[in-house]
């Protein structure tokens, strides 16, 4: 049940691409796509049916539901030159993570961390703070989060003997 939902959320993500931006019809695909994000993290633990295949789905279903949005949001947004180079240091760091975390366990290893779901709750609400903060202002936060739940997730992979896709922070490295 939770993959379903997944899906569903790859499948609302798509049709992102349809509507204008911040219309009503795009923004009622986009709580969609929040909603099933968090429910089918919920059903998989709730009926014990937590997978590796469904948390690399979900991973995916993330990167298509970012990509989506982002290819009709950033067109609208007169975004800063230094925020995209804050966006290409993250995208390294990460990049550098999943290639340590499959040359180590042979395998993709995003980690569920609370940093990263933090990075992701406010990725997600950024569209809405625009309403209200410049641009300037949500960058700022948002790059703060993003480069500090990257640096974690890289040192968390790096220093980890196991692979736990669901540790929580790098306190609970063991």
């Amino acid at each position: 049940m939770a993959n379903i939902v997944t899906l569903l959320r790859i499948g609302a993500a798509l049709l992102l691409l349809v509507p204008a931006p911040m219309s009503w019809a795009f923004l009622s695909l986009y709580a969609l796509c929040g909603v099933t994000d968090i429910l089918d993290g919920y059903l998989a633990r709730r009926t014990k049916n937590q997978s590796d295949f469904g948390a690399f789905l979900d991973t995916c279903a993330d990167v298509v539901f970012l990509s989506c949005a982002l290819w009709q949001l950033v067109p609208m947004l007169a975004i800063p030159m230094w925020l995209w180079g804050v966006f290409a240091l993250v995208l390294g760091l990460r990049l550098a993570s999943y290639a340590i975390g499959f040359v180590k366990f042979q395998q993709f290893a995003s980690l569920h961390t609370w940093g990263n779901k933090a990075t992701g709750l406010l990725l997600f609400v950024s569209p809405l703070l625009y309403l209200f903060l410049s641009i300037e202002i949500i960058g700022c936060l948002v790059t703060i989060l993003a480069v500090a739940s990257a640096v974690e997730e890289l040192g968390i992979v790096a220093r980890s003997t196991t692979l736990d896709k669901n540790i929580r922070s790098f306190r609970d490295l063991k």
